[in-house]
């Protein structure tokens, strides 16, 4: 049906008139230059459930090894 919009994900978080949002979530991902003669970056990835609790380690210094993006940055 042409004109109507659905939300495309769940919770509502893609729609901004939604009423409620999920309580939020955090992910830290942390890119590290791999030591040489290693190219690319180790990744660490954690996650906390809420704010206020503690992070927990998906994964830990998993080799990613590509060149430095043209555009990488780091947003605050």
């Amino acid at each position: 049906m042409r004109g109507s919009r659905r939300p495309s994900v769940p919770g509502g978080i893609d729609d901004p008139h939604v009423a409620t949002r999920p309580a939020p979530k955090t992910v830290l991902l942390t890119l590290t230059p791999a030591v040489s003669p290693a190219i690319g970056y180790t990744i660490t990835a954690q996650f906390q459930s809420a704010s206020g609790q503690p992070f927990q380690t998906l994964f830990s210094n998993v080799s990613f090894p590509y060149g430095r993006a043209r555009d990488l940055g780091c947003g605050v």
